[in-house]
C-alpha cells in the first residue's frame, strides 16, 4: 500500500470512512492513550459494519497482543474475531509455513535454537520453486506459536523480508493473509522490515499508533473530549512522568495552577525501605495494600517493574508467601546472542557445545554446531546435506557417519560439513564422560559470566543432559497469559502497549536505576545510555492509570552493592558487617517538586 500522507488522528466512524485508503498516524506522549485510541478505532470500524475478518492488529510484543485482544473482547463480543498478532508472531506465521530442516517439530527451548530453525525455514522457502514444502495451516500456526515464545531473535529483518516474499507469492496461511484494515500499535518499536510488512498487509487502510515526543494535534472536538476522558484519573502521574522526561518542573506547576489535579493527590508515591532485604520481602505487602485500596482491581491490574532477574525471583517468592502468584518476562536471555559471531567464546558458544554433548542424537544439536560462527550459518550447506540424505533415504545419524567415512560423497558444502562433523565427533568422544564443574569448564573455557549464572548450583554428579536442562530453564522464564490470578513482574522494556491500574517500580537506587555504565566508556556513551534508561523509566511509570509507587531502600551489604553496581555515599559497620549507604535514583531528582516526599514503607502499608 502506498502511503498518501498522514493526518493527525481519527476516532469517529465518519472520519474512518473518509480516510479509507490512506495511512493515518497517531502521535502522542507517553500515557496519552495511544493504544486505547487504537482499540476504540477497531471497535468503531466494527460498529461501521466492517467485518472483523477484514481487520488485522499488529503489536510490538506478544504480551501487548494479548493485552490488546483482551481489551477488544471487553468492549465488544464481535471484536473477539479480530486477528491480533505481535509483529514477530505474524512474520513467523508467514515465514514458517514450511517445515524446518530439523527431523521433526519440537518444543523450542531457547532463542538460540529458534534462530537456526528460522534460518533453515527461510533457506528452504527461498530455494523452493513451488509449494511442495507447504504444511497445514494448523502446523504452521503451532510452529509460529512455539517460535514466538523464544524472544530475542537477532535476524528480524530477514524474517520479515521472507514473510513479505511469501505474501507476494500467495503462500501465506489464510490466518495471516492481508486485511482491508491494518492497525499497528507502537509503530516506533518495530524494525524497518516489520513496518514494510505491515504496509504490504494493508490493502486499503493503515492506522498507525506511535510516540513522537509531541502532543496530540487537536482538530476535532470529539477527539479533544475523548482524550480528556482518557486523561481523567492519571493527570498527576502524567505530570510526574513529564517532569522526569524533560527535567523541567514547569509543566507540573502549570497543571497544578490549572487544577488538573488536586494538590493533595496521592496517585504518585515514593516508598522507602531500610534495607534491600526489607524491600524484596515487603513488595508483596505493597501489592496487598494497593488491592485493598482499589477493590475493583484484580492481581493482573498490578505490575511490578524490576531492574534485574534477581529482584524478579525474590519478589515472586515474596508474593507466594502471601498466597499470590506472579509472571516473569525479562530481557535477560544470553542465548539470544548473534550466532554468526565467533563460536569459541560467550554463553551461546558454551550452550551449543553443551547441547551437543547432552543431545548427540538430535540433528538440531549438530546443526547449531555447524552454523555457529559462520556469516551465513552454513544454511545452504545444511540444506544440500538434507536433500542428499532424503535422496539416499538415510536417517540423520546414518547419513552423518556415511559422509564422514566416504570422501567421495560430493554435494555443495560437503567438505565443510565433513570437517565440522569430524571435529564435533572428536569433541563428543573426549568430553562425554565429564561431569559437574569439569564439564562446565570444558564447554565454557572462557568462564563467561552470563553462562556461569545460568549454571549456579551445579554439583559433581550432573551430566550434560541435566546441566543443559538447567541452562535452558534459566535462560527462559515462565510467560503466562494475562489472568486475574497473576501479578505481572517485568522489566521496563516489556511494557509497550500495556496499561495497568497500578505500577510499582522497585530498586529505585542509583546504580540499579539507571544501571551503572562502564566508567571507562566515553562520556557521550554514558549520557546516551542514561537517557535511554530514563526513557524506559518514564515509559514504565506512564503505564500506571490510578497509582504509581516508586520503591527504594537506604542500605545494602557492601558486597552486594558492589556486585550489582549500586552507587553509595559511604559505608559503615553494622553488627560486624560492612553496609553501603545508597543514593536514590537520579530520575527521582529530575522530577523536582513534582516528586512527592518519600514515606516509610511501614507508613504506606499502615494506611490501608
Amino acid at each position: 500500500m502506498q502511503n498518501e500522507g498522514t493526518v493527525p488522528m481519527i476516532v469517529s466512524c465518519e472520519q474512518a470512512s473518509r480516510l479509507s485508503g490512506r495511512c493515518v498516524k497517531i502521535e502522542g506522549r507517553r500515557g496519552d492513550g495511544k493504544t486505547e485510541t487504537a482499540v476504540r478505532h477497531v471497535v468503531e470500524l466494527l460498529n461501521n459494519r466492517v467485518s472483523p475478518f477484514d481487520i488485522l492488529v499488529v503489536t510490538a510484543t506478544d504480551e501487548a497482543a494479548t493485552s490488546f485482544a483482551n481489551r477488544l473482547t471487553a468492549m465488544s463480543k464481535e471484536a473477539g474475531n479480530v486477528r491480533v498478532y505481535s509483529a514477530f508472531s505474524l512474520a513467523a506465521l508467514l515465514a514458517c509455513g514450511v517445515p524446518c530442516v530439523a527431523d521433526k517439530p519440537m518444543a523450542i527451548a531457547t532463542a538460540a535454537q529458534c534462530n537456526f530453525l528460522l534460518i533453515d525455514a527461510l533457506t528452504v522457502l527461498r530455494e523452493s520453486e513451488s509449494g511442495v514444502f507447504e504444511v497445514s495451516e494448523e502446523a504452521a500456526t503451532e510452529l509460529a506459536s512455539k517460535m514466538a515464545r523464544a524472544s530475542g531473535l537477532v535476524l528480524p529483518d530477514e524474517v520479515y523480508e521472507c514473510a513479505s516474499e511469501r505474501l507476494d507469492a500467495r503462500l501465506a496461511p489464510k490466518i495471516a493473509q492481508s486485511a482491508e484494515y491494518v492497525i499497528v500499535d507502537d509503530w516506533d518499536l518495530l524494525c524497518p522490515g516489520a513496518r514494510r510488512l505491515c504496509e504490504k498487509l494493508a490493502r486499503q487502510h493503515l492506522f498507525v499508533v506511535g510516540g513522537s515526543g509531541i502532543q496530540f494535534s487537536f482538530n476535532d472536538e470529539c477527539v479533544r473530549a475523548f482524550l480528556d476522558e482518557l486523561r481523567d484519573g492519571s493527570s498527576r502521574i502524567r505530570s510526574f512522568v513529564r517532569c522526569v522526561d524533560e527535567g523541567d518542573c514547569l509543566s507540573y506547576d502549570n497543571a497544578l495552577r490549572a487544577r488538573a489535579f488536586a494538590p493533595d493527590d496521592r496517585s504518585v508515591r515514593i516508598v522507602k525501605w531500610r534495607t534491600v532485604q526489607a524491600e524484596l520481602e515487603g513488595v508483596a505487602s505493597l501489592v496487598r495494600t494497593i488491592l485493598d485500596r482499589h477493590p475493583d482491581f484484580s492481581l493482573s491490574d498490578v505490575c511490578i517493574v524490576v531492574p534485574n532477574l534477581a529482584w524478579a525471583r525474590a519478589i515472586r517468592a515474596s508474593l507466594r508467601v502471601l498466597k499470590m502468584e506472579g509472571t516473569e518476562s525479562l530481557e535477560v536471555d544470553p542465548l539470544a546472542a548473534d550466532p554468526r559471531k565467533a563460536p569459541a567464546v560467550g554463553a551461546l558458544g558454551a550452550y551449543v557445545r553443551l547441547n551437543l554433548l547432552a543431545h548427540p542424537e538430535s540433528s538440531l544439536s549438530w546443526r547449531m554446531w555447524l552454523g555457529l560462527g559462520h556469516r551465513d550459518l552454513a544454511a545452504h550447506a545444511w540444506l544440500e546435506f538434507s536433500r542428499w540424505r532424503a535422496a539416499e533415504k538415510l536417517d540423520f545419524e546414518a547419513a552423518r557417519e556415511h559422509l564422514c567415512s566416504d570422501q567421495n560423497i560430493f554435494f555443495d558444502g560437503a567438505d565443510k560439513l565433513r570437517a565440522s562433523f569430524v571435529e564435533a565427533e572428536a569433541f563428543v568422544r573426549r568430553s562425554n564422560m565429564l561431569r559437574g564443574l569439569s564439564l562446565l569448564s570444558c564447554v565454557c573455557p572462557d568462564g563467561d559470566v552470563a553462562f556461569m549464572k545460568m549454571t549456579l548450583g551445579v554439583d559433581e554428579r550432573e551430566d550434560a543432559a541435566t546441566l543443559c536442562a538447567r541452562v535452558s530453564a534459566n535462560a527462559r522464564f515462565q510467560r503466562l497469559d494475562d489472568a486475574p490470578g497473576f501479578v505481572r513482574i517485568c522489566s521496563a522494556s516489556h511494557m509497550a502497549g500495556l496499561k495497568f491500574g497500578a505500577v510499582i517500580i522497585v530498586g529505585a537506587v542509583d546504580g540499579l536505576l539507571p544501571v551503572s555504565c562502564d566508567e571507562e566508556a566515553p562520556s557521550t556513551t554514558i549520557c546516551a545510555e542514561s537517557e535511554r534508561q530514563c526513557t524506559l523509566f518514564c515509559d514504565a511509570a506512564a503505564k500506571a492509570n490510578s497509582e504509581l509507587v516508586i520503591s527504594l531502600f537506604q542500605k545494602a551489604p557492601e558486597e552486594m552493592a558492589l556486585d550489582f553496581g549500586m552507587r553509595f555515599v559511604r559505608t559503615k559497620q553494622e553488627n560486624g558487617r560492612c553496609v553501603a549507604m545508597l543514593r536514590p535514583s537520579p530520575f527521582i531528582g529530575r522530577a523536582g517538586n513534582a516528586a512527592p516526599g518519600a514515606e516509610s514503607a511501614e507508613q504506606f502499608i499502615a494506611l490501608r
